[in-house]
């Protein structure tokens, strides 16, 4: 009937016609001012997300919601002052010009700390690093980011806690800050736990830059150009598997002392943990092995490191398991494989 009005409140899953099927209709009347629409779902993904932004709807929610947590939605939406409009199609579309986003890092290890803050800034990006997800839920109530990057394995508190913890925190003011999934783990159904969890996205590690800025770009509407030209390509890999030294100067967009601070923070948190990953084994403690050898798996890919890589999954994975019969020989090969990796590391270290 041409009416208008000021606010939608729609379902995404309907019979019949679903609620993005109703809002690309709405669109279709040009003569028609751009209303405010609420999208509720029980179900969330990343392309859910992303239809919801290029379909101009200014608040997705997840369902069960409060009724507090629904009014305040859309007292926030309606403050807004100008209608969300929808994103114009990939042809016709004019990025927007890229802008310094703050992005709060949660993550626990320090390579990969480093790492993903030099991505950041070599964007124009501003990384504010935290250790774990109780400091990345405090770091939410207290200041404000235009996206998260959330490790899912951390100490005190994990990312999958975290983000229930976050999302909690946020649902009264309708306002929902996109959060990056990053994991050293390949099991499948990981993505979609995470997207469950209530995670926006999902970057494997170790961290391809061009892939995690191709995402932020994308979950934050901002161009994700320079991410491309920052990209440096690697040459032929080392076949040692020791160290690939081109692919770690690939990630490191070949920064040599960035080179050298990583192969430093690696060699400082190597003894510890390796004193870890023997005492849990000597104790047959298989959590306490799975989480140690999780973290120098994370640190070695990170750098390119592929037999240490390959060694401490194998301990992730026995200790996933629960059998640790055969860790011992498992640790003796490991010994051996960061002697070499060490003398390399050294080397870099001091050449940077």
């Amino acid at each position: 009937n041409r009416k208008e009005f000021a606010l939608i409140l729609t379902d995404a899953q309907m019979p019949g016609l679903s609620g993005f099927d109703l809002v690309e209709r709405i669109r279709t009347m040009p003569d028609l001012a751009y209303p405010t629409i609420l999208m509720l779902s029980s179900a969330r993904g990343l392309q859910d997300v992303t239809r919801s932004r290029k379909l101009g709807i200014s608040v997705y929610l997840t369902k069960p919601i409060r009724r507090s947590a629904l009014h305040s939605a859309i007292r926030t939406a309606l403050r807004q002052p100008d209608r969300v409009k929808p994103a114009r199609e990939a042809g016709s579309r004019k990025p927007r010009s890229s802008r310094t986003l703050r992005v709060l890092v949660a993550e626990d290890n320090l390579v990969n700390q480093k790492l993903a803050a030099h991505m950041l800034e070599r964007v124009g990006h501003t990384p504010i690093v935290v250790g774990n997800g109780r400091e990345a839920f405090a770091a939410m109530q207290n200041d404000k980011f235009d996206i998260i990057l959330m490790d899912i394995q951390m100490p005190v508190v994990g990312g999958f806690e975290a983000t229930r913890l976050i999302r909690e925190l946020k649902a009264p003011t309708g306002k929902r800050t996109p959060i990056i999934a990053l994991t050293a783990r390949a099991m499948k159904g990981d993505r979609e736990a995470c997207l469950a969890a209530g995670m926006d996205g999902y970057v494997p590690k170790p961290i391809q830059s061009k892939k995690l800025m191709e995402l932020i770009a994308e979950l934050t509407g901002t161009s994700g150009q320079s991410a491309a030209d920052a990209e440096v390509k690697p040459t032929t890999g080392d076949g040692d598997g020791v160290l690939d030294e081109n692919a770690l100067r690939a990630t490191t967009g070949g920064n040599r002392e960035l080179v050298g601070e990583l192969a430093q923070l690696f060699l400082q948190e190597l003894e510890p943990r390796m004193q870890e990953i023997a005492s849990a084994i000597r104790e047959g403690d298989a959590e306490r092995l799975q989480f140690a050898a999780h973290a120098l798996r994370g640190s070695a890919a990170s750098l390119s490191a592929a037999q240490v890589t390959a060694s401490a999954a194998a301990l992730e994975a026995m200790a996933r398991k629960g059998n640790l019969s055969k860790a011992d020989s498992v640790f003796v090969c490991l010994e051996g494989e960061l002697a070499g990796l060490t003398a390399r590391l050294t080397i870099l270290k001091r050449e940077a």
